[in-house]
């Protein structure tokens, strides 16, 4: 095989082998099919000899990324969105137009995964960027992240969604081996431990009433009695059937741990 650049003569490592390439232009690929003419020869001291019938390969140069702009994003978005983010490239012939690395500056705000989805996570704004492969090429732009729309009751269950959820923002532990609760006519059987990394995110745009559900009846005990859950660092005392109501206004809330406690369900109404 013999690799002639599509510019210009080349000339190998072999002091004495010249290849020429007549009447090409500067738009010629891999795979060119036109009529211009590629000569080939072979020389000594400058006495050249026409080679005939040699296969031939049109080396491609490199086009690598110099900028960016985007395709298929919105700016704004709402607490569980999904959205993909597509950048698109430039110039518009770049050989590699792929993305090395993509990442949020606050996940606790906005996720980004490494196909470019984004997932609003909690109400706030933060910046999404990404590095291409081609040429180490950085961008970067904002995205809003806006509270689910009132007028409906929001509920996480842990028996059913564990840690998983598209409002709340959770971290922590959750058990199976802490009793059942029966509430809202469900019957629950997970709860997330409250322990000191516990905490529990979420924003609301209008008044709602917090519900949280401690209660666990072990061998005649409801185990969810009287206990302490901080609230925006103000300890709440549930009741003697293991419940905590509490009217909130809107705003940003976290919940955190005060005394040791399992809770099974959250209901915003």
């Amino acid at each position: 095989m013999v690799h002639v650049n599509p510019v210009g003569d080349t000339e190998f490592k072999n002091s004495y082998m010249v290849l020429q390439n007549q009447n090409l232009g500067e738009e010629i690929r891999a795979g060119y099919a036109g009529n211009n003419a590629i000569n080939v020869y072979i020389g000594v001291n400058n006495s050249f000899i026409r080679i005939s019938d040699v296969e031939i390969e049109l080396l491609q140069t490199a086009v690598p990324v110099d900028n960016y702009s985007w395709n298929g994003y919105k700016t704004t978005i709402k607490v569980g969105d999904k959205i993909f983010v597509n950048p698109v490239f430039l110039p518009a012939n770049a050989t590699d137009t792929s993305v090395k690395t993509w990442a949020s500056y606050n996940t606790s705000i906005v996720t980004v995964d490494s196909y470019g989805v984004i997932t609003g996570v909690a109400p706030g704004t933060t910046g999404i960027y990404f590095h291409s492969n081609s040429n180490n090429k950085y961008g970067s732009f904002d995205v809003t992240v806006e509270p689910v729309a009132g007028g409906s009751d929001i509920v996480h269950n842990f028996t059913t969604s564990g840690i998983t959820s598209d409002f709340f923002t959770i971290v922590g532990n959750t058990a199976t081996n802490k009793g059942s609760v029966t509430y809202d006519n469900l019957t629950l059987t997970t709860c997330l431990k409250m322990e000191t990394a516990t905490k529990i995110s979420f924003s609301i745009t209008e008044n709602k009433t917090l519900i949280l559900v401690l209660g666990a009846v072990v061998n005649g005990t409801n185990e969810g009695a009287n206990k302490n859950v901080k609230i925006n660092d103000t300890n709440y005392k549930s009741n003697a059937d293991g419940i905590i109501t509490l009217d909130l206004t809107s705003g940003n809330y976290e919940i955190k741990k005060q005394d040791v406690a399992n809770l099974f369900y959250i209901k915003l109404q």
